[in-house]
């Protein structure tokens, strides 16, 4: 049973007028022939194709024969002559008793007769399974351990010195042992097969394990020399290159060329190191340091000729360009590997002097100086037009850069000075963070647009802030690294990076914080995405603090330190706006709560004349704590939320505010209600003193103190009144404590020295004490007399007002004086 696949051929000759065939292949076994199909106008065809047969004799043959398939009058003409139509380009007849297992193999296309024009070889897969015979390797392999085993075998017979055939002549080089060795290796190649060229390449991968014996490089010069000559010689066609016929090799062109490659590279050290291997005392070492420089002369006309690895130079690639920097990427990595040769090849050689002369560092200084002065004049002539991407001269900077770090800067004179090329590169990496701007922008609201389609989804878990934060920083911290693995040496020119590099930062975060401020407003009603946004205006200072460490500190240039400062007070304000833009959003519902307390306090009675001290101090406490319920209930939901959702920073902005708010609402509320509110003494005393203010006649102000004490029976009813506006304000002194307690928090909230200096606490208890004072006054006046009633009281409303007078006016220079309290 055999398999036979058509892979390929290579090198097939032309027969159509087009310059080429239309090539198909015919497998004949005994009389069962098949063929692949057409390949139109192909010299170099793939067929891939697969056949069966079965063989009974081992006398068979495998005729295999290429066709370049016609449909011309021609042709037709020529079948009923000779009849075959198709023009022949070639065969090869394989006898079925030289297969055996699996085997790829390579066939030299042959004549039929003297007057066929035949090129080329076609590539067979082979696989031969005999029934009751196990699998053997194929005839090539086996051949090649039979010459291998011979070789080293004879080497150790003779101590390891290779034994040369005496043999002389022009067919000289195709001995490769005495008699009877080499008897069995030709028996065995053509029995069963094994072209004479696969002969000698095995004897030279076997002599290049011993090149250094006497005698062997002549004999692998010679050898080398005539297998070039079988590759490389002219053949009936043109279209077949001696590249081709080498792919051809059942060898194996990647096995060969390695092996050469090998050689090559031993050679070359063999020879630097020519006095210690070919010492001048011996003539046969100097002929065979003759023999060793043929066979690396050999090693390159093959390379030349059969094997040509150097990829075609494009004609119009003369060197460098203004539109790319391809051309420098090639230069540096020929400039390396001529100093890694200097320094491991060349200095071992040379550095035999009293005083070692360092090869590799001598080198190294040379190209980098011709080198430095090309690049500098090239990126000269490169800033002026700017063709380039500036990420292809970034890339060319970590280039250069890596060069100069690996191979120059430890070496004398550049060792300890401030290198040159950061300066060649300056404009490239500005254009880089000039668009990088734009990047970043874009980035930002991308960012953003995902916030909002994902209704400001939290960053994690445990996070308070939103995505658009994290990656808005991620894409600056992309660009700093990337500035940052420059490693620029000139201290000067990374203070102008970092400087140019705050700027993006600056116009960044600020482009954030303006959008943020910009639809803060439309998002106040839901206090969950409000606390994120002032969350995320947090985080900005938060992450702008650790790009301030990560970029210096301390030890940053001072213009890039102040442009960070003062984007750092930027944002500061930024949240203390957003901050009270959302406590103002909850003013309306302090009110309405502040307004529940006042009725409340309306409700308050006197204490009873009897009652202790301590008794009194307790139903005061009791009163305020009911009064206040209103009040606590809205700002215990509120906070517990705010707690929740906000950061500490963003929580302790928020209880300012909300602190001024409520105090503010308080005074205004109850302690000064507006002129149409009158359900409380106290108030219309305060009305009063407001019209008072209001430039009314002093005579007026006891009328209208009587008017507010009508109605009553006698003086003891007036002080009864006024007793009540004694309790009411205990109360309301009492529950200012507990406020200002739930704001502290125990420490958690604001400080006690910020509330107790606040103006609008203070504001409030001034107003407060005058209507303590105005009792106690009253009080006094009617124990003193009850005769001069009028005139008393006429005369303490004039105390009062004026008292009064002199509050407003410095209340209200005072308001107009304050200032927002920085941040604790």
């Amino acid at each position: 049973m055999e398999q036979l696949e058509v892979m390929c051929a290579q090198g097939l000759i032309a027969k159509d007028k087009s310059g080429t065939s239309d090539p198909y292949v015919t497998v004949q076994v005994s009389k069962v022939k098949k063929r692949t199909r057409t390949m139109p106008q192909e010299l170099n065809p793939v067929w891939n194709e697969k056949f069966h047969f079965e063989c009974h004799n081992s006398s068979d043959r495998i005729k295999v024969r290429v066709w370049d398939e016609d449909n011309d009058l021609k042709s037709k003409l020529r079948q009923k002559l000779t009849r075959e139509s198709d023009d022949f380009l070639g065969q090869t007849i394989i006898e079925v008793r030289t297969l055996s297992g699996e085997m790829d193999v390579w066939y030299n296309l042959e004549k039929r007769t003297d007057k066929s024009a035949v090129s080329g070889a076609i590539r067979l897969h082979i696989s031969v399974e005999i029934k009751g015979e196990e699998k053997v390797a194929p005839y090539h392999v086996q051949y090649t351990c039979l010459h291998e085993n011979l070789f080293h075998y004879l080497c150790e017979e003779n101590c390891g010195i290779v034994k040369l055939p005496s043999a002389k002549g022009d067919d000289a080089w195709k001995i490769y042992f005495d008699d009877p060795p080499e008897e069995i290796v030709d028996e065995f190649a053509m029995r069963f097969g094994v072209e004479s060229i696969f002969q000698a390449m095995t004897h030279f991968h076997c002599m290049s394990t011993k090149y250094l014996c006497p005698g062997v490089p002549a004999v692998m010069s010679t050898l080398l020399a005539n297998i070039n000559a079988y590759y490389a010689h002219t053949t009936a066609s043109s279209a077949v290159s001696a590249s081709d016929r080498f792919s051809a090799s059942n060898f194996g062109k990647e096995k060969f060329v390695k092996l050469l490659d090998q050689l090559h590279n031993s050679l070359r050290i063999d020879l630097s190191m020519y006095r210690n291997n070919f010492p001048a005392s011996s003539q046969e070492k100097l002929m065979d340091l003759k023999s060793t420089v043929d066979l690396l002369t050999s090693i390159t006309f093959f390379r030349m000729k059969v094997d040509p690895n150097e990829p075609k130079r494009d004609p119009d690639d003369h060197g460098p360009k203004l539109d790319s920097v391809d051309f420098w990427h090639k230069l540096i990595a020929l400039i390396v590997s001529v100093i890694e040769e200097d320094k491991n090849s060349y200095g071992l050689v040379l550095n035999q002097f009293p005083q070692e002369l360092n090869i590799g560092q001598l080198s190294a200084a040379t190209m980098w100086g011709l080198f430095a002065v090309d690049m500098k004049y090239a990126l000269e002539e490169h800033e002026q037009h700017r063709l380039c991407k500036s990420s292809a001269y970034m890339n060319l900077h970590f280039k250069v850069k890596w060069l100069y770090t690996n191979y120059v800067k430890e070496v004398p004179p550049y060792k300890g000075a401030v290198p040159e090329y950061p300066a060649w590169f300056e404009p490239f990496v500005m254009q880089w963070l000039n668009e990088n701007d734009d990047v970043s922008l874009e980035y930002l609201h991308g960012a953003i647009k995902r916030d909002k389609q994902d209704n400001f989804q939290k960053s994690s878990e445990h996070a308070l802030f939103s995505n658009s934060v994290v990656d808005v920083f991620t894409q600056l911290t992309q660009c700093f690294d990337v500035v940052s693995k420059l490693e620029c040496p000139d201290p000067e020119i990374w203070k102008r990076y970092m400087r140019r590099f705050a700027k993006t930062i600056v116009k960044v975060l600020i482009a954030y914080a303006d959008i943020v401020k910009k639809e803060f407003p439309e998002h106040v009603s839901d206090e969950r995405i409000a606390c994120i946004l002032m969350n995320n205006v947090q985080q900005l200072r938060v992450q702008l603090e650790k790009m301030f460490e990560s970029m210096g500190g301390e030890k940053l240039e001072e213009d890039a330190a102040n442009i960070l400062k003062e984007l750092q007070q930027s944002l500061n304000s930024v949240l203390d706006d957003l901050a009270i833009i959302f406590a103002d959003s909850l003013e309306h519902r302090i009110t309405v709560s502040v307004k529940e307390l006042g009725d409340l306090l309306v409700n308050v009675k006197a204490s009873p004349a009897n009652q202790t001290a301590a008794a009194q101090k307790n139903a005061v406490a009791m009163e305020a704590d009911e009064v206040l319920r209103p009040l606590m209930d809205l700002l215990d939901g509120s906070l517990t939320l705010y707690a929740q959702s906000c950061e500490k920073t963003v929580l302790k902005r928020l209880l300012k505010e909300l602190w001024k708010i409520v105090m503010r609402i308080l005074e205004k509320t109850i302690v000064l209600p507006p002129m149409t509110d009158r359900t409380l003494m106290f108030k219309n005393l305060t009305d009063n003193a407001k019209n008072l203010a209001a430039n009314a006649k002093i005579e007026d102000m006891g009328r209208l103190f009587k008017n507010s004490m009508s109605g009553k029976q006698d003086v003891k009813g007036a002080i009864s009144g006024v007793m009540d506006i004694s309790k009411e304000c205990a109360v309301l002194d009492v529950a200012l404590d507990t406020i200002k307690q739930y704001f502290h928090a125990g420490g958690n909230g604001l400080k006690k020295a910020f509330l107790e200096k606040s103006p609008e606490l203070q504001s409030l208890r001034y107003a407060l004490s005058l209507y303590t004072q105005t009792t106690d006054t009253l009080i006094k006046t009617f124990i003193t007399s009850q005769i001069n009633e009028e005139i008393k009281i006429e005369i303490k409303m004039m105390h009062i007002c004026n008292e009064y007078q002199k509050y407003h006016s410095s209340h209200t220079a005072g308001r107009s004086s304050l200032r927002p309290l920085e941040s604790t």
